[in-house]
């Protein structure tokens, strides 16, 4: 089904580009002056030039000749003529052409393709900078990968570098030089190392280096730490004598009662920069969209989604312009219109009237509610 305009389209002198004229067997009825079409069966391109009758103008020329230029052969003054490419009987399969400016025509280059294999029968001279093919197998005979070459010597370091591995439904993953942070970084993965060297006595330090399973983790504790325990599949570990245990991150504090062998929970209120407690927002305050410290639930997101839409119904008959109230109180809307009969999207003039009006524009009066118009608030 072709998309319906109710309004007429100001290309603003652009372009209209593969276009294909509408295409009938017969001439249409009630045409309107300056509406054309290609006729199949007389194979011409036809314009109306009166409404009255109607009146139908082909828009077939009259050409006397057709004559071959530089590079071409054929043409003729009648009938069906021919052009051909001059000395295309010469031409090789799968070479590409070059332009001989001495004869006027294209001759063989010393370049060809059979659909899998490129191949330049000479030497090649490449200006300019050079793109690597992607290719299943990299061998490389260089000990080192140079990233970033292009980097002058003399300039500061500015981008990261690394690699990444493409991972298809699964989100990719990447190991890099982080410029900024002036280290080695996973991004957000996971590192995992084979062993580890035995670093020897902690002493004095307030974080601890642990290898499980390859994954590395370091682990702050408090100058009070007094025992320390690393409880795995073979067995336990202890360190020092019985005390208690602090940990601290992220606004959370966890802490061992020795008096009452508890375990101590304390939790900060969360906040765009701090992960902790929530409290869960009313619906007035999901509508409103400005609170930064509560959580919202479906029902809030479903009232907020309602508060951001209006749908409406569009015509009587007799008018051409409609006022539209969604009452969402910003300019920034996005506005469409369907036809109700066939659910199709339709075109017309659409104006921003004021914060809480559109103004629909069309060019003939629509019938009694034909259409339904779509306000989305996008601010």
């Amino acid at each position: 089904m072709a998309i319906k305009y109710l309004n007429s389209i100001n290309l603003s002198q652009n372009e209209i580009q593969n276009v294909v004229v509408h295409n009938l067997a017969s001439a249409p009825s009630n045409p309107k002056e300056g509406q054309i079409y290609y006729d199949t069966s007389s194979t011409e391109v036809y314009v109306c030039i009166n409404e009255t009758g109607p009146v139908w103008q082909s828009m077939k020329g009259d050409i006397t000749a057709v004559t071959a230029s530089t590079g071409l052969s054929g043409g003729g003054t009648y009938g069906a003529v021919s052009l051909a490419l001059k000395n295309n009987a010469n031409f090789t399969d799968n070479t590409l052409q070059k332009w001989d400016d001495s004869n006027s025509q294209f001759v063989d280059s010393l370049i060809s393709d059979d659909g899998s294999t490129v191949t330049v029968a000479g030497n090649l001279t490449v200006s300019g900078t050079t793109t690597t093919v992607n290719t299943e197998t990299i061998n490389l005979a260089d000990n080192i990968i140079l990233l970033n070459s292009n980097l002058a010597g003399d300039a500061a370091p500015s981008e990261d570098s690394g690699i990444e591995v493409e991972r298809g439904t699964a989100a990719n993953v990447s190991f890099i030089w982080d410029e900024s942070a002036d280290y080695w970084s996973t991004v957000d993965q996971k590192l995992h190392i084979g062993s580890l060297a035995d670093f020897g006595n902690t002493t004095g330090t307030s974080e601890i280096l642990l290898h499980t399973s390859g994954e590395v983790k370091k682990l702050d504790i408090s100058t009070a730490l007094a025992v320390l325990q690393f409880v795995g599949n073979s067995g336990t570990e202890s360190i020092g004598q019985t005390a208690y245990l602090t940990i601290q991150g992220d606004g959370t504090t966890i802490t061992t009662d020795a008096s009452s062998n508890s375990l101590v929970i304390s939790i900060a209120d969360s906040s765009e920069t701090v992960k902790g407690a929530v409290e869960l927002a009313t619906t007035a305050e999901v509508i409103t969209g400005t609170d930064t410290v509560r959580a919202v639930t479906p029902a809030g997101v479903e009232a907020h989604y309602d508060a951001k839409n209006f749908a409406g119904d569009v015509g009587d008959g007799s008018a051409t312009s409609y006022a539209i109230t969604h009452s969402l109180e910003t300019l920034d809307v996005i506005v469409q219109v369907y036809e109700k009969s066939s659910g199709a999207t339709v075109f017309t003039d659409v104006e921003r009237t004021d914060t809480d009006t559109v103004t629909l524009i069309f060019a003939s009066a629509p019938a009694s509610n034909a259409y339904r118009v779509l306000v989305t608030s996008v601010a």
